[in-house]
């Protein structure tokens, strides 16, 4: 075998490696999909898989899990561990993905976030009346359980996600506040399979593209402008200029360097540190834990400077400062 054709060889075999280290074979039709970070989760397949494993994905059957909302860890500590222990000392409380924690009720939770997060996170802006302020009552409440411990924080989410969805046949505000109250109710009612598969099916019916014929960059930026999204605004008349995104393949260097080697040197695997490197120094002693008191105050100052997209649930700074500061008595027991 001559150089160039060694060359080429090992050109061919990093590809595929790459290629191997990237891709995911769907289980239910046999084609290739992008994974993330070499996991293999039922819920990176093709529409129709999805359709087909729904009433799995919702009763929990997944191949890896998420906790807290976070990505899953790759590291299974032992109950016995003294880093483990050494760790919940000097925090003070107990690890989420810690053995023995996970809990049934949040493992229903998180399989329940899987199913959301898949959406395009479109929701109806609050509109004025009781509903509104039921609404903010009741995330009250539900935050009022995550602070107790009663439930995960990925029940908050799916409550945003699922009460808020948008529909594509429904926009006067008279209308929206009926949809709102009959979610409320179900909601209240624990029907929560009912709300979550009627938002899936709410979110595939709406416009993918949203750039219709119609649409004006120049009403886009104004009506951006008048909601106190600068940047946005101005990001939308520049956005023509804007670069794609990369492929995993692609080189991004001199040296031949991909995105994905690049990724892969700022991500480095887990690993669980040495317990001398938590050992403080002879004499030294663990500071005592001081609780900081968030007042009501504090949150409405701080809620009047939000600002951006891709909150919690898929909400934006702007609905959060309406459930905080809009509506009365509502806004203030949420604060």
């Amino acid at each position: 075998m001559s150089q160039g054709e060694g060359s080429w060889q090992s050109t061919q075999d990093i590809l595929e490696e790459t290629r191997r280290r990237t891709m995911t074979r769907c289980p239910g039709c046999g084609r290739e999909f992008v994974s993330i970070n070499g996991h293999c989760a039922r819920a990176i397949t093709c529409a129709r898989t999805r359709d087909r494993l729904q009433n799995a994905i919702i009763t929990g059957a997944l191949n890896d899990e998420v906790s807290n909302g976070s990505l899953s860890t790759d590291i299974s500590l032992p109950a016995d561990n003294q880093v483990f222990a050494k760790l919940e000392d000097v925090y003070c409380d107990s690890f989420i993905n810690g053995p023995g924690r996970e809990e049934a009720n949040n493992a229903v939770w998180r399989c329940y976030w899987r199913k959301i997060s898949q959406l395009r996170g479109r929701h109806y802006d609050l509109p004025n009346g009781s509903k509104s302020m039921q609404f903010v009552d009741t995330l009250a409440s539900e935050i009022t359980s995550l602070t107790a411990g009663q439930f995960s924080s990925e029940r908050v989410l799916v409550f945003l996600s699922v009460v808020l969805q948008r529909s594509k046949m429904i926009k006067q505000p008279k209308d929206i506040r009926i949809l709102l109250g009959r979610r409320l109710q179900l909601w209240t009612e624990g029907q929560f399979d009912t709300l979550i598969n009627e938002a899936v099916l709410l979110d595939r019916k709406l416009n993918h593209n949203q750039r219709t014929h119609g649409y004006c960059p120049e009403l886009a930026f104004h009506r951006l402008l008048l909601r106190g999204k600068a940047r946005e605004a101005v990001g939308r008349l520049s956005e023509n200029s804007r670069m794609s995104v990369l492929g995993p393949t692609e080189v991004i260097d001199m040296q031949g360097k991909t995105v994905l080697e690049d990724l892969m040197e700022k991500h480095p695997d887990q690993t669980i540190p040495d317990i001398d490197m938590l050992q403080l120094p002879a004499g030294m002693n663990l500071p005592p834990l001081i609780d900081i008191q968030i007042s009501s105050s504090i949150v409405e100052r701080v809620s009047r400077k939000l600002h951006g997209s891709g909150g919690p649930g898929g909400s934006e700074a702007d609905q959060w400062v309406d459930f905080l500061l809009r509506h009365g008595r509502s806004s203030c027991r949420l604060r």
